[in-house]
């Protein structure tokens, strides 16, 4: 039982390291995945404009119209231009629109990632040097001790930290990619409507068909 004991503490002791160098690359990634949001947010704030005026076009003018000259670099905005690229055709369109979702739950999986790692791995290195400590204690050194709590305590402050700043930014991504698909999917169902593309649908396709919706909405 002994030998097990000390297999299994020696396979800890040797994690530590390897876990205090992958919390710093996931701290080095969670600021360069804020820096990125950061410069999102600034080129969301700029299309925020067009997108309003285009939402309110869309209850004036047909959409092939209203979506032929949109402005902007955002998912949502060559999203639109693809579709209105192929004249809202309903295949292509719902492949664009599918194309997106994809893309918007990608972008949401770095964020996720910070949020479970960060965590994880913080607890990890909280653990890891609680038996050094231990040990330390026992034997009256207090120096070594201390050392190894302030290395634990460390770990888990910089592991909560990353999962902070996953959750800052998914919660903000999501909020953004279903305000972008609810978009895609009014602009969608309007081209449809205003084509006869729906009825010419809905006469190809059998009422039992689980295909009939011609896209699903976005989870995240």
């Amino acid at each position: 039982m002994s030998v097990l004991t000390n297999l299994i503490s020696w396979v800890s002791a040797g994690l530590l390291v390897p876990v205090l160098v992958t919390m710093t690359s996931l701290l080095g990634w969670s600021l360069l995945t804020t820096g990125d949001f950061l410069a999102a947010v600034v080129q969301r704030r700029r299309a925020a404009g067009p997108l309003r005026e285009l939402s309110n076009r869309l209850l004036r003018e047909p959409v092939r119209r209203a979506t032929a000259d949109l402005p902007g670099d955002t998912e949502v905005a060559r999203a639109l231009r693809r579709c209105a690229q192929v004249d809202w055709h309903p295949i292509h369109a719902d492949k664009a629109i599918s194309d997106f979702e994809l893309a918007a739950r990608r972008g949401l999986d770095g964020p996720q990632a910070l949020i479970r790692l960060g965590p994880m791995l913080g607890l990890m290195g909280a653990l890891i040097p609680i038996g050094p400590a231990l040990a330390g204690l026992a034997a009256g050194d207090v120096s070594a001790m201390a050392a190894n709590v302030e290395e634990g305590l460390t770990a888990t402050v910089v592991g909560l930290f990353v999962g902070a700043l996953g959750f800052w930014v998914r919660i903000v991504k999501q909020r953004w990619a279903t305000a972008d698909a609810e978009l895609l999917r009014y602009a969608y169902e309007l081209a449809l409507d205003q084509s006869g593309g729906r009825d010419h649908l809905s006469r190809g396709m059998n009422d039992d068909d689980p295909t009939h919706e011609t896209f699903a909405p976005l989870v995240v």
